[in-house]
């Protein structure tokens, strides 16, 4: 039964982590980078979590004051600050990130790391196999901390191939829109049945954010693939000198990614 939990601890975190690793189409990342991230990158995010919250904590409201408030200063936000800052120490000037989706990669790796982390430490606490079981089928299958990666991972690649004002608003993005998103799924999966007063409505409301959740991560990392200057339609591709070819919106001149929508702006033929 140890054997049996500790690979439901480890294994879909480690799945999910090949599963983003094989769908960089054109120019994969390095093993090592990647699995330096899910290792070191997830221990920095889980230890730099509990100690920053340990010590403000005692000045955040409860949660049966504020629940949402609560969540998104405990929860969200520290763990997804702590999620990128590997990704900024180990990745951001690494040569290999040439593309968008190399983002997603490395955010998804660290978010991982956190997640197979987090899993284990739950696992361990519940003391029980039924209890252990519970655990690691829902933390560690159902790939919250992931998607939230995948989210953040697209804002990242903006800020790495943008400059001055848009590379800062993207940073500040890929921390905010993954923590907003998480307290978010929190606040449904948690407090949904007070909100609403009713279990079957407050499980409708958080699978329904789940779904939502996975649908944008798909449109990310699709968005994110296709633009890809690795991609054979760049090389015939004619880019506006001005305008994003995919949404019609002004671009900073050194940009080499659209700021609004995450296309490639400048082709490999130019």
């Amino acid at each position: 039964m140890d054997l049996f939990l500790t690979l439901l601890a480890l294994g879909p975190s480690l799945l999910w982590l090949y599963w983003i690793w094989r769908r960089d189409k054109y120019q994969r990342e390095p093993r090592g980078v990647v699995l330096l991230l899910l290792l070191v990158g997830g221990l920095i995010s889980v230890i730099g979590t509990l100690i920053v919250v340990g010590i403000y904590e005692p000045l955040v409201p409860s949660e049966e004051a504020s629940p949402i408030l609560n969540q998104l200063l405990t929860a969200a936000l520290p763990e997804e600050f702590f999620k990128m800052l590997p990704v900024l120490l180990f990745a951001w000037r690494s040569r290999y990130w040439d593309e968008p989706f190399d983002g997603i990669v490395y955010a998804g790796a660290t978010a991982l790391g956190f997640n197979l982390i987090e899993t284990a430490g739950y696992m361990l606490e519940e003391g029980d196999f039924f209890g252990s079981l519970f655990q690691g089928l829902v933390r560690g299958t159902l790939g919250g901390h992931m998607v939230y990666g995948i989210i953040m991972g697209f804002f990242l690649s903006r800020a790495r191939f943008s400059a001055g004002t848009a590379r800062l608003q993207n940073l500040l993005l890929a921390v905010l829109v993954p923590a907003t998103l998480h307290t978010a799924w929190n606040a449904a999966l948690t407090y949904g049945g007070d909100i609403l007063e009713g279990n079957a409505l407050a499980g409708m409301l958080s699978w329904g954010l789940a779904t939502s959740l996975w649908l944008l991560a798909f449109s990310y990392m699709r968005l994110s693939r296709d633009a890809s200057h690795w991609n054979p339609i760049h090389r015939t591709l004619q880019v506006a000198p001005t305008l994003c070819w995919h949404c019609h919106s002004p671009y900073p001149t050194s940009a080499t990614y659209c700021q609004r929508c995450g296309a490639q702006v400048r082709s490999a033929a130019q």
